[in-house]
């Protein structure tokens, strides 16, 4: 009897153990995501640099689960820009990003 308690006691912690590490994969799935998205978002800002940066929003078409806020910071140099991209999920912490973005004059 006492045999099959301590099985039982095992049993429930491991299946804990196992729900805690869906959750742990699940949020690092996130977290990556969001992370490459704001790679891509900062490589599209990175070409539009020529032109003249703005604050913005919006949603990624492909993940409409994901949406972004780009925020231009003046840095006090004329030719560089300081760009904070944050990228938010359904349920999740964000994620920023700091770039700076100089022209070439």
């Amino acid at each position: 009897m006492i045999a099959l308690f301590v099985v039982a006691i095992a049993f429930t912690a491991i299946l804990g153990l196992h729900g805690r590490n869906i959750q742990l994969v699940d949020r690092a799935n996130h977290f990556n995501r969001a992370t490459l998205l704001a790679r891509e978002l900062l490589t599209q800002t990175q070409f539009d640099a020529e032109n003249d940066l703005s604050d913005g929003n919006g949603v990624f078409e492909s993940y409409p689960e994901y949406h972004w806020t780009r925020q231009i910071v003046d840095t006090g140099l004329e030719s560089v820009k300081c760009v904070r991209l944050t990228i938010f999920w359904d349920g999740g912490r964000p994620v920023e990003l700091v770039y700076w973005v100089g022209r070439n004059e």
